[in-house]
């Protein structure tokens, strides 16, 4: 009866630490994003952080659409700021490349407010700070890759129409 015992117990202490051995194989392959957003102009903006995984997917244009029409996109948060910095975090991700487009929605509205020819009202800010009109954000300048744990990105938000 004792052999029997002591045999369930060494079982169950292997099996445990292969489990725990398990969880933080699978933690250490994952990814956080910390987005670090600056100069918000005002208390109570809503600032929208929309996170990209797909390359095909990434398109400031589409934050100037009604929210229903979005697509392709991984993740988005919305949070309402106080004047200067706010941080979002993403968790559970897949290490791997990524990109984001930031916003702050001045008049609550849930999409970016533009004027002819699509030149964006309300600040902006992207993943490597790549906003008009020096230059064009795309997939590839706006790109950053994720590395296993915990990541920060600081994007300032940059009013474009003046």
């Amino acid at each position: 009866m004792q052999i029997r015992l002591l045999n369930h117990s060494i079982c169950l202490t292997i099996f445990t630490t292969c489990l725990l051995g398990q969880t933080s194989y699978a933690e250490e392959y994952q990814s956080s994003l910390a987005v670090e957003v600056s100069s918000i102009p005002r208390e109570g903006a809503i600032t929208t952080v929309i996170l990209f995984k797909d390359p095909k997917a990434f398109t400031p244009k589409m934050a100037t659409s009604d929210r229903k029409q979005w697509k392709g996109y991984h993740s988005i948060i919305d949070r309402k700021s106080r004047a200067g910095k706010s941080v979002v975090t993403f968790d559970k991700l897949v290490p791997g490349d990524y990109s984001v487009f930031v916003y702050c929605d001045l008049n609550s509205n849930k999409k970016l407010d533009t004027k002819f020819p699509g030149i964006p009202i309300e600040p902006i800010g992207t993943s490597n700070n790549i906003v008009p009109p020096r230059q064009r954000p795309t997939w590839n300048n706006t790109k950053i890759q994720l590395a296993p744990g915990k990541n920060v990105k600081k994007i300032k938000l940059v009013s474009v129409s003046r």
